[in-house]
Order: C-alpha cells, then sequence, then structure tokens
C-alpha cells in the first residue's frame, strides 16, 4: 500500500512540475519572433473613454530569438541588442543591452498585452503618476511568408 501511495505522489509531483515549466516559457516562447512598431497605446484617467491609440511607425523593429537575445533596428540599422528573459509570473520582460560587447544598460519593461498579432510593453512599475496618464509601446507581428 505504501508502494502505492508513494506512486501516486510522485507522479503527481513530476505532472505539476512539467506543467509549471510549460507555464513559465510560455509568454517568452510567444515574445520570440519579430515586432515593427506601430505607435503608443494611451491610458489617461482624466479622459472619457480613457484610453485611445496613436499611430506612429517610425520603421523600428525589434526581433526576439529562442536563444534569449533580441536586437532592434531603426530603418534597418542596428541600435540596438543584448539579451532577455520574461519574468511569467509577473509578465516583465528584462533586457541587458550591450554596446561592442559591453554592458551598456538593464531595463525592465511590463508586457501589458501579448497575442500572436499585438504586443504591448510599457513601464514596469504599475504607477501612472501625477499626469495621470500611461503610454504603452506597441508593436505588430511581422509576418515572413
Amino acid at each position: 500500500m505504501k508502494k502505492i501511495l508513494l506512486m501516486v505522489v510522485l507522479i503527481c509531483v513530476i505532472s505539476c512540475s512539467k506543467d509549471e515549466d510549460e507555464t513559465e516559457n510560455l509568454l517568452q516562447d510567444k515574445l520570440v519572433g519579430s515586432w515593427r512598431f506601430v505607435g503608443l497605446f494611451h491610458y489617461d484617467i482624466d479622459m472619457p473613454g480613457g484610453e485611445y491609440f496613436e499611430p506612429y511607425e517610425n520603421g523600428g523593429i525589434d526581433n526576439y530569438y529562442e536563444n534569449n537575445l533580441f536586437d532592434s533596428y531603426l530603418n534597418n540599422s542596428l541600435i540596438d541588442n543584448g539579451s532577455f528573459y520574461v519574468t511569467p509570473q509577473d509578465s516583465l520582460l528584462h533586457r541587458t543591452f550591450y554596446q561592442n560587447g559591453q554592458l551598456i544598460a538593464n531595463d525592465v519593461v511590463k508586457i501589458t498585452k501579448l497575442t500572436s498579432e499585438v504586443l504591448e510593453i510599457g513601464p514596469a512599475v504599475n504607477d501612472i503618476g501625477i499626469d495621470n496618464h500611461l503610454s504603452m509601446s506597441r508593436y505588430e507581428k511581422v509576418i515572413t511568408p
């Protein structure tokens, strides 16, 4: 009887661990690909309706790769590259920027929306600020043939 109970417990632990690992990778897996900057999504609590989209295309493309590296282009010129990871429990995107092999900056942004077609990222702190306004960068997935 003890052996059967031990087997059941082990099977439950193994299957729960596998589910947690798959959940942890889901956000990061969805992020992998090329994203074109299309504008800013504004949230303003003082404005009726409170939210609006401001189109603003500048030729920006961000690429996130399966090996946890990323690069950013502006009008086909490399402007940033580095490494990244996503913490799924708080939907934070952590990026480390390098230039000529040297660490130049770290940043953390909040993934507020991530679908197969749209990515929105904004400040990591859930703070609207003194002007009651919050802006998110909005990207659309680049579909390659």
